[in-house]
């Protein structure tokens, strides 16, 4: 696919939008269980892979966005980019070691790592599954 104004127009608008569900969700989520550990980012991030896994399947050969240039840059660069915060989780993981709280920082990026990973190989494998 060839980069063109209307590419870069799709990613900027999906970063906007993604980047504002972003701060709407962990907000919720830091609300709801407060702010001393990052649960609102590793939540988020967690749904953004989950999701990405979805659209992944759906973007793969077999599936039926196959062929979607435009609106993969909207939404897995645009919206997704904007939406999970691995540069948060980077910063949030930093700060808890400069507190000296090690035995969180190494839950949190372990935890993290492994249930991001997790939720896009779930529903990667569940949405191929639905696509045979």
């Amino acid at each position: 696919m060839a980069s063109t104004p209307f590419t870069y127009l799709m990613a900027m608008i999906g970063s906007a939008l993604g980047g504002g569900a972003r701060l709407w969700g962990s907000t919720l989520v830091a609300h709801g269980y407060g702010t001393e550990f990052p649960w609102g980012t590793m939540v988020v991030n967690a749904a953004g892979c989950f999701v990405v896994g979805i659209l992944g399947a759906l973007m793969s050969p077999i599936g039926p966005w196959h062929d979607v240039g435009e609106l993969r840059v909207f939404l897995v660069v645009g919206l997704l980019g904007g939406f999970t915060t691995f540069s948060a989780f980077s910063l949030e993981s930093v700060l808890l070691v400069q507190r000296g709280q090690w035995a969180a920082a190494l839950a949190y990026v372990c935890l993290t790592t492994l249930i991001c990973l997790f939720a896009a190989a779930l529903s990667f494998y569940l949405m191929q599954q639905a696509l045979r």
